[in-house]
């Protein structure tokens, strides 16, 4: 809830801005940055209580719990989540991408083996599948991860603990392609299953954008440029490794 502030009033930690609200925690005035997209507390309130962490880092809760909260609030309220949540752990950040790369590879995986094999011979393939895509799958992060730095630190961002931390979490939208593998398992139009692919990429480039403006600090037009920069890295090889295939044919 946001309280009156009297005219003039100067924010308590940043003299130079104007206070825009009080703080309902510790009554403090303070300005949007202080905020930080929250309602409630002001930064050094949250800092306090652990609230300035996404919710897979914080000590309380259980596991699911943690990752049900953080995977919501990034695919529901990504800006809100990123501006008020300090770019923590790296290591944190790519065990939770792990929980999505393992049911993705694992979908995949039982996806491609042929129905009419027997389990004896499914079970080795399914598991060489299962390897191969949690290392396609880690290479492709690490692809993005790095074209996403890279356009940061051009358009001024910060450095490159901060990127990968949010690339990491950026990766919610993953959270569907179980569901899209299992789709193309039962249906064959290919149609609905490509429309799906390109909106959970849209979806992850929004993210990349969210991280890109809150925890980089960037205006909207840098972090649609940042947020871009791994798809349109994708597409360009891509587009050459097609032309390459082609040009014995020319």
């Amino acid at each position: 809830m946001r309280l009156e502030t009297p005219e003039q009033a100067r924010c308590g930690r940043h003299p130079d801005a104007p206070a825009e609200t009080l703080c309902a925690r510790c009554g403090d005035l303070v300005c949007p940055e202080c905020m930080g997209g929250s309602a409630e507390s002001c930064a050094a309130c949250r800092a306090r209580l652990g609230l300035d962490r996404i919710a897979w880092e914080r000590p309380v809760g259980g596991g699911v719990q943690r990752w049900w909260r953080t995977t919501t609030d990034v695919l529901f309220r990504s800006s809100a989540t990123f501006a008020a949540a300090a770019p923590g752990r790296w290591s944190a950040a790519l065990v939770y991408l792990v929980t999505l790369l393992v049911p993705l590879a694992a979908v995949s995986a039982a996806a491609t083996v042929p129905a009419l094999l027997s389990w004896k011979a499914a079970v080795p393939l399914a598991v060489l599948h299962f390897v191969g895509l949690m290392i396609f799958h880690g290479a492709l992060f690490l692809g993005r991860a790095v074209a996403f730095h890279a356009a940061v630190r051009l358009a001024g961002g910060r450095g490159i603990a901060a990127s990968v931390w949010g690339c990491a979490y950026a990766h919610a939208p993953l959270v569907f392609y179980p569901f899209v593998f299992a789709f193309t398992r039962v249906s064959a139009n290919p149609v609905v299953a490509t429309v799906l692919v390109l909106a959970t990429e849209l979806w992850l480039i929004g993210e990349l954008a969210m991280v890109a403006k809150h925890s980089h600090g960037l205006s909207d037009g840098r972090a649609a440029f940042a947020a871009l920069a791994p798809a349109l890295l994708l597409v360009t090889l891509f587009g050459a490794c097609c032309l390459v295939g082609a040009y014995p044919l020319l």
